[in-house]
C-alpha cells in the first residue's frame, strides 16, 4: 500500500483526476479503489473546511470518517445484488388520490433542520380520530440535509411501528427523500444510505403512503426541527383540544 501510494503520487502530483483514473484502471483491488475514493474525499472536505471555515483537521476523526464512508461505500455495492426486492417489495405503494387524514391510523408531519453538521428533527403525529398531536423532538449528527430528511422520516416510521399502526401517511417538503423511497432507490449519496436502507425495512411492514407538502404547510414540523437544533432539546410533547392549523391542506 505504501509503495503504491508513493508511486501515484509520484507519477501525479498535482493531478487528482489522474490519481482516480491511473488507481481504477490498474487495480484489481476493489477495497483499495473504494479506501482511496473515501481518503480523496476526506482529503478535500478538510481543504474545503480549512480554507472556507477556518476549522484545523483532526486526524483520528479523520481517519474514522474514512472508515465510516468506506463501509456504508461498500453496503452500498453489496445492495446492488438486491435491486429487485429494493424495487419489488420495499417500494412504496402509489399514492393515493384522496390524502384525508382520517383514512389513517395516524398522520405524520416530519422535518429537519440542518446546520453544518448538526440537524434538529421534527416530528408531528396527528390523529383524526383522537384529536390529539404529539410533537417529536430530537438531535442527531448528519453528513448532508438529505441524511437529516431521511432521519425524520425514519423518526416516524419508528414510532408508528412502535405504536402498531397499520396505515400511516407521513407529510414531508423534501421531494427527493419521498421519490427516493417511493421507488426504493437512492443515487450514490454519502452519509444517506444506512437511514434510507433502514427506512426501506419499515415500508413492507406496513401500509405508507407519502404527501410532498409546500414548506409553508409544514411550519409546525419546521419550527419544532429548528428549537431542536437551536436549544438543542431531545423530548415529546402532548398538544390536546381542537384540530390544530398545521394539519390543514390550503
Amino acid at each position: 500500500m505504501g509503495v503504491f501510494r508513493l508511486k501515484i503520487l509520484t507519477c501525479y502530483p498535482n493531478n487528482l483526476d489522474s490519481i482516480v483514473k491511473n488507481l481504477c484502471g490498474n487495480s484489481d483491488d476493489d477495497w483499495l479503489v473504494e479506501v482511496s475514493a473515501c481518503v480523496l474525499e476526506a482529503i478535500w472536505r478538510c481543504r474545503n473546511e480549512l480554507v472556507f471555515q477556518g476549522k484545523n483537521p483532526s486526524t483520528p476523526l479523520i481517519l474514522k470518517n474514512i472508515a465510516s464512508r468506506a463501509a456504508e461505500f461498500s453496503q452500498i455495492l453489496s445492495s446492488f445484488g438486491d435491486a429487485a426486492q429494493l424495487g419489488g417489495e420495499n417500494r412504496l405503494s402509489e399514492p393515493v388520490q384522496d390524502f384525508q387524514d382520517n383514512l389513517f391510523d395516524a398522520c405524520f408531519y416530519v422535518d429537519a433542520s440542518v446546520v453544518d453538521n448538526a440537524a434538529g428533527i421534527g416530528v408531528v403525529l396527528y390523529r383524526s380520530e383522537t384529536q390529539e398531536a404529539i410533537a417529536l423532538q430530537s438531535l442527531c449528527t448528519v453528513s448532508s440535509v438529505l441524511e437529516a430528511e431521511l432521519t425524520a422520516i425514519l423518526t416516524a416510521l419508528e414510532r408508528a411501528w412502535a405504536d402498531n399502526y397499520q396505515t400511516i401517511l407521513i407529510k414531508s417538503d423534501s421531494k427527493v427523500a419521498i421519490e427516493a423511497l417511493r421507488l426504493g432507490e437512492l443515487p450514490l449519496a454519502w452519509g444517506s444510505f444506512p437511514v434510507f436502507k433502514a427506512c426501506l425495512k419499515f415500508v413492507s411492514m406496513f401500509s405508507v403512503s407519502f404527501q410532498f407538502i409546500k414548506r409553508d404547510l409544514n411550519f409546525l414540523a419546521d419550527y419544532l426541527a429548528s428549537q431542536a437544533r437551536v436549544n438543542h432539546v431531545s423530548q415529546m410533547s402532548y398538544l390536546l383540544g381542537s384540530q390544530p392549523p398545521f394539519v390543514v391542506d390550503m
